[in-house]
């Protein structure tokens, strides 16, 4: 492997086994350290330095750890201050690590305010009080109540709100795609459920579909308007008289001439229709025959709705191999683009209307010709002086590109070949 210095390539190195920064055994690495701070505190107990927390004759403790956080429970008295103290100095001398102190807290139960400063002083720790959070989590509350808990609901709703997907780089926005699915922007689900009338008590009349697949608000907008209850139940809107269903359809003395021949359609719509006394109202999920919500029928329905454009089968085989590589997620993402001709060159924000001064199309390395995929990477001069360098650092011949399809099943065949290392640690 090699690593570029100011734009230019090392000496190539042999990589070593090692733990990388975020690697998951780290933090039993990091246990295994911390190991003896828990050891030197039972040091200290055992010997009588130090007195921890006692529940009951058979039930003490004085350490809890998790991670890199540690907190220590003991009597609040000046003994267990200086044993705190040596436990700690002696643990940064043996093992390396330093206690950051000036994040650390002292809390108190039933102590006086002035010996929390004092001993603030003397550990060079700040004081907090009780309920506490650590790790966002509130410690010390009543975890019962609701009250408790609604701030980490605030903090997540804030966060959730404040999202947006366009800060993710380009490899994050794929994987992302490939966890949760694209899903068209027009409200699809709401459109597809509809109810089926029962006994009318919890159907809204006007705004919910029950009778076809529009609320009757949109078939009779004039209606709706001078309705003296525009949210109003389907079982509101009538009566039963001897297991005869009425409808009440009250409306104002005076009409104009389109709301009278709407009032007069809904009546003519509405002659055949009536609750149904013994069965409650419910949902209907339209894209399935049975009314009952299924994966496999949105999932048919998403499909009929997704259009997608033609691809050509060698670009089609192109990608199959470009994803099946073992290749960080942005390089390629980046191949992808440029394989469906998707990158942002100057030639297509023209073609997109986004940039509209024609001047502005020229490559931005020569100036000479129209910057498009080919021009840019494989036909400027400035692109093959760059291919050339790169030819001659592997030690081959200068590859002539003809367009990205041959760029990529030319470097693919050179990348499996065993002089294909190097170009390897360069991806």
């Amino acid at each position: 492997m090699s690593v570029l210095v100011n734009g230019s390539p090392t000496d190539d190195f042999m990589v070593k086994k090692g733990l990388r920064e975020g690697d998951p055994l780290s933090p039993f690495l990091f246990l295994i350290a911390a190991e003896g701070l828990t050891r030197l505190m039972q040091r200290a107990v055992d010997i009588g330095t130090f007195h921890g927390y006692k529940i009951n004759n058979e039930l003490k403790f004085h350490t809890l750890q998790f991670a890199d956080d540690t907190v220590i429970v003991g009597e609040g008295n000046w003994d267990n201050l200086w044993s705190i103290k040596t436990v700690l100095r002696s643990f940064e001398l043996v093992s390396g690590l330093k206690v950051n102190f000036f994040k650390s807290k002292l809390y108190g139960i039933n102590l006086e305010d002035n010996f929390l400063s004092a001993a603030s002083e003397f550990l060079h720790c700040g004081v907090d009080s009780i309920p506490f959070r650590f790790l966002g989590i509130p410690v010390g509350s009543n975890p019962r109540r609701k009250a408790t808990w609604q701030p980490v609901v605030d903090s997540m709703r804030k966060k959730l709100n404040g999202w947006k997907g366009r800060k993710l780089f380009i490899g994050g926005r794929v994987t992302l795609i490939n966890s949760v699915g694209g899903l068209p922007d027009t409200p699809w689900f709401s459109t597809n459920v509809s109810n089926v009338l029962g006994d009318g008590k919890m159907i809204d009349f006007w705004n919910e579909k029950w009778i076809g697949m529009v609320p009757l608000k949109n078939i009779f907008p004039a209606l709706f308007h001078v309705a003296e209850q525009p949210m109003v139940t389907i079982f509101s809107m009538g009566f039963w008289e001897q297991n005869n269903w009425k409808w009440r359809l009250d409306w104002p003395a005076s009409m104009q001439q389109t709301e009278a021949a709407e009032a007069e359609a809904l009546a003519v719509l509405l002659a055949d229709v009536k609750p149904v006394q013994a069965r409650a109202d419910r949902r209907k999920w339209v894209p399935e025959s049975s009314g009952q919500f299924s994966v496999s029928s949105t999932y048919s329905f998403l499909q009929n709705m997704d259009v997608t454009n033609v691809i050509d089968t060698d670009v089609v085989c192109a990608l199959k191999k470009l994803w099946l590589n073992d290749v960080p997620s942005k390089v390629g993402m980046f191949g992808w683009r440029l394989l469906l001709a998707k990158l942002p060159t100057r030639a297509a924000l023209a073609s997109r209307g986004i940039t509209t001064n024609h001047h502005e199309t020229c490559c931005a390395f020569c100036f000479r010709e129209v910057e498009d995929l080919n021009h840019v990477f494989f036909q400027c001069r400035f692109s093959e002086q760059v291919w050339r360098k790169i030819c001659c650092w592997m030690q081959v011949a200068h590859f002539n590109f003809e367009g990205r399809l041959h760029h990529f099943n030319l470097v693919g065949a050179f990348v499996k070949s065993k002089k294909g290392s190097k170009f390897r640690h360069l991806i």
